[in-house]
């Protein structure tokens, strides 16, 4: 076999290889991937970081050079694979309000709104102020936690919030009531409003709530100060945990009560409820009763 056709392979992929490294040392490193984020995001993350206090440098991430352009990879951020558009912001108990400069505390600029689906700012101590003055903007969200603010009041304008399927209000100062407005959330799955000092009446508060009947699992108003008895709950086609324990209800299962297939947690506990108890055959489906601290008579019953 001829000697220079045996190396013939190895000679072409010399010359490969030197083509390649050739070419590199010419027009430098490959290019760098492509940005995802997209630049009025960024911009508007920027200007809401601007109002924040973070003295923990928690968003230390979230800066304006080139070593940081995507947004998309900063802390609590993530976007959509294809169009860029932040789809979620997680700052839950990272950061403060500045209260000197909350005017600045906006997402509404440049997030687009049609876009931004799940929202956690959580344990901030923010204002309902520094809150609410941007957050009904993002009618696309489907998951909201508001949890451990200081929100006083649910505003009317929650109600444009119409794409929601998780609300979480868990101690968040909420005084009075749920406003009817929320009967347009038709898609809520889940409402955790517990220790607030929520006062309506509980057959107020489920008309309210019947927008979302059919989608409606979960239920917790649990250490606030409800009033009244329970009424039929049968409408809540898909309810599976109602939690009402430490209220104020101070009445018994209203006659209108029937039953609730979909039911498998109960927890009615130091409620100040009277009367018989129920009759078990009104919750076929139930795995879990708590009734405790109340001045209910008789036995509860399974026929």
């Amino acid at each position: 076999m001829d000697t220079k056709e045996h190396y013939k392979p190895i000679y072409l992929l010399l010359i490969c290889l030197s083509t390649i490294l050739h070419q590199t040392l010419a027009f430098g490193s490959t290019p760098s991937a492509k940005v995802l984020c997209i630049k009025k995001e960024r911009e508007a993350l920027l200007e809401f970081k601007r109002g924040l206090i973070d003295e923990n440098n928690l968003l230390s991430s979230w800066k304006n050079d080139e070593d940081n352009e995507e947004c998309c990879s900063w802390r609590g951020v993530k976007c959509s694979n294809t169009t860029g558009h932040i789809l979620v912001l997680n700052l839950r108990g990272s950061i403060e309000s500045n209260p000197d400069d909350t005017k600045d505390l906006t997402l509404r600029a440049n997030i687009s709104s049609s876009r931004l689906s799940v929202l956690d700012i959580s344990y901030n101590g923010y204002s309902s102020p520094a809150i609410y003055s941007w957050l009904f903007n993002f009618t696309s969200l489907t998951s909201l936690d508001l949890s451990g603010n200081n929100l006083g009041q649910i505003v009317s304008a929650f109600g444009y919030l119409k794409s929601l399927e998780h609300l979480r209000l868990y101690g968040s100062g909420i005084q009075g009531g749920i406003p009817k407005s929320v009967e347009n959330l038709s898609h809520l799955c889940s409402l955790d409003a517990r220790s607030n000092n929520l006062s309506q009446p509980f057959s107020e508060l489920l008309n309210i709530l019947s927008g979302s009947n059919r989608s409606l699992e979960f239920l917790s108003f649990e250490d606030n100060a409800l009033t009244g008895s329970l009424i039929n709950l049968t409408i809540f086609s898909s309810l599976r945990e109602l939690r009402l324990r430490n209220n104020l209800l101070n009445g018994i299962f209203h006659e209108s009560f029937r039953q609730i297939s979909s039911l498998e947690y109960l927890d009615l506990s130091n409620s100040q409820m009277t009367g018989p108890l129920p009759d078990l055959a009104l919750f076929p489906s139930l795995k879990e009763l708590r009734l405790g601290g109340n001045h209910f008579n008789g036995e509860a019953f399974r026929p």
